[in-house]
Parts: C-alpha cells; structure tokens; sequence
C-alpha cells in the first residue's frame, strides 16, 4: 500500500554534504550538516555545520535510534586536497579549523550500522571519485544525476585508468558496486510549483538564459536559434542574468525553452522550464534518467549535427495546438517527478522497499514446519 511508504509522519532523516535536498524538501524533519568549503550559511536558515560537538552529538542520536535514514551528498574532492583546504581558507578564514574538520568528518559514516544510507551525488561530472568509494559498502543505494548509459563509464579514470574493459567488468568488487547505482535528476524548484499557480500567456517562440561556454552544445547551438529570427520565429535571449522570479516568468510566456546540457547534461532549466507549462528543447541525453521527459509527448530532443536543432524549433512552432497538449503533459509530469519533495519521496520508498525486501524470512523448506509466535 502506498501509505506505508509515506514519507511524512514520525520519520526523521539525517543530511550531510555538499549539498542539501531532503531539508528543502522536509525542512521540519530533516537536520542537515554542511561539509563542503563554503560557510554554511550560504545554504540559508537550518543549516549547520558539522562542527566536533555537532558529531558528538549525531552519534548519540544514532545510538539511540533517532533517525530513519542517512543522506549523504559526496564531495568532488577529498578533504586532503588542496583545492578542499586553500577553499577552505578562503571561505571560512575565521574558522579555518572548523571547515577543514566538517570536510572530512563525514567519514564518521563508517561508524553507522543500523541506519540506512543513501547517497545521492548530484555533481556534473559523469564519474565517482575514487575517495568517495568507500560509500558504495555503506549505502543501500547511490543515486547519481549524471549517470551514464553504460554505467561502468562512472569508474573511468578511477577505479580504471581508461575506458573499464572486459576484465575489470569481472571484478566482484565493482559489480557490487554497480548494482547500487540507479539514476536521479537534479530536480528544481519553480515559481509554478504549485498546479494551480495560473500561467501567463505566450508572448516568445523560443527562450533560453544560460552561460553559452559551460557546453559546445550551446556554443554550436546558438547560432542556428538566432538566426531564427530571419524566420519570423520571436526568439528571447537576454542579454544579462535574470532574477530568480523573471527568468520563470519568462520560460512561461515562451511556447519553447532551448535548453542544451551545461558541465553535465541533466538541467534545472529542463525541470523549471516545464513546471512553467512550457516544451523543453533539449540536446540528446548521454545519461540514464528517472522519469524522463518523453520525445513527442513532454518535450522535444534534437540532435547537435546540423540544422537539426532549427528544423526541430521551426517544426515544433508551425504546431502551436500541439505544443499546448505536450506543455500541459510536460508541467503535470515534472510536478509529479522532478521537484525535491517527489525526488526525495522516491528515494525514501525505494529505501523502505529495499529494507523491507531484505528483511524478509527466508522460505522454509518443504516438508518443515515452523513455530508462529504473536
């Protein structure tokens, strides 16, 4: 039954890393732990940093049974790193000693046994540091955002020097290892989170608001979307970073969002850009997804060869009817999927899930009878 999956309740979560997404999503349940570089006030109200007294006492409440599940966002790197210690520095002078130890002490984790772990890695880079591998014999599951087709690719220049061949596929270590991963995405959060905010009206064709050098997708695309003016197609590009409420604003009056993959492919612009009622234009993926958007039916992809991209733009607005039809599917969908509270109610059932599965009696054996107490 659903409700036995529920996330809300007398659960009690546990956060700590680099970033924060169950606190955002269960702020009154959750107590969440920075252990990255930055102060941790950067991440906003009811965040803490996991201080010497702050483990002490995240140990007692463990020992004492208080949380239901650990998440655990890893670092890109270690803490021993001296891009981690000179960040450290430079973000935190005051309490230099503070922000070093919270940027290790999440190794603390090797000291859990009962509570379960999960790791969710949202960062953009296709593989796993090898510092991180410890996580893999702690955790039920590891979700990881950019996850690639072949998921062997994620020990490329790690756990293999090179592309992970024939024998390495054999070991059993990483075979382990690779049944833990399921993908994730990066979610969002949107003016239009809620189902019933009205949208506005359509007043562009195409909009797009990004960095053009985090991705030659963008660099090659560019070009072809501008000259989609000449075709009387309404194209809107500032030409400068747009507040938090105007950029969502603006992916709602545009029939389209251009929203080619960034350092990683999986974009909050995908996310926010349908949650805004809009049909997101995104380049092919080169990562296994959760719940994707569908081609046709909740967005449009494209190839980067070509004119493949303006022939798609062009193709898609000659068919406004349609548009409408998909945009409606599209917002319904990311609500339903791809905002924090319905990633990490997803996480939590298939953690329950798998507990549960694991925790099952095995069969008896024919012919044997058991003793049934109350």
């Amino acid at each position: 039954m659903e409700s036995q999956f529920d996330p809300l309740g007398s659960l009690r979560f546990l956060e700590i890393g680099v970033d924060r997404r169950f606190k955002i999503a269960y702020p009154e349940q959750t107590d969440f732990f920075y252990t990255g570089t930055r102060h941790h006030s950067h991440f906003g109200p009811g965040s803490q940093v996991l201080s010497p007294v702050a483990l002490w006492k995240i140990m007692g409440r463990l020992r004492r049974g208080e949380y239901d599940l650990i998440v655990v966002h890893p670092p890109l790197y270690p803490a021993w790193h001296l891009r981690t210690i000179l960040h450290v520095i430079r973000y935190r002078p005051l309490t230099f000693p503070v922000g070093l130890f919270s940027t290790l002490a999440f190794h603390f984790l090797r000291l859990v046994r009962r509570t379960p772990i999960v790791v969710t890695d949202m960062l953009d880079s296709f593989g796993i540091p090898k510092h991180n591998f410890f996580l893999f014999d702690l955790c039920r599951t590891y979700y990881k955002r950019e996850l690639p087709s072949d998921n062997w690719l994620v020990f490329y220049g790690t756990g293999h020097r090179n592309l992970p061949g024939r024998s390495f596929r054999t070991f059993s270590r990483f075979q382990r290892y690779l049944k833990k991963l399921r993908p994730i995405s990066i979610g969002a959060s949107s003016l239009f989170e809620q189902s019933d905010t009205p949208l506005p009206e359509k007043t562009s064709d195409l909009f797009f608001s990004g960095t053009i050098g985090s991705s030659s997708a963008r660099e090659k695309g560019l070009a072809h979307v501008l000259a989609l003016r000449e075709r009387g197609i309404r194209v809107d590009i500032p030409d400068r970073r747009l507040p938090w409420e105007e950029f969502h604003k603006r992916c709602a009056a545009a029939w389209l969002v251009w929203s080619p993959g960034g350092f990683g492919w999986d974009c909050v612009r995908h996310y926010e850009a349908a949650m805004a009622g809009s049909v997101v234009v995104m380049n092919y993926p080169s990562i296994e997804m959760h719940q994707p958007l569908r081609h046709g039916e909740h967005c449009l992809y494209y190839g980067v060869e070509g004119e493949h991209l303006a022939e798609t733009i062009v193709s898609a607005i000659e068919n406004r009817p349609q548009l409408e039809k998909m945009a409606q599917a599209a917002r319904k969908h990311s609500l339903a999927h791809h905002t924090y509270k319905a990633l990490a109610k997803h996480i939590i059932r298939n953690t329950l899930e798998l507990q549960a599965e694991n925790e099952k009696p095995a069969h008896p054996r024919e012919g044997t009878s058991q003793n049934v107490g109350p």
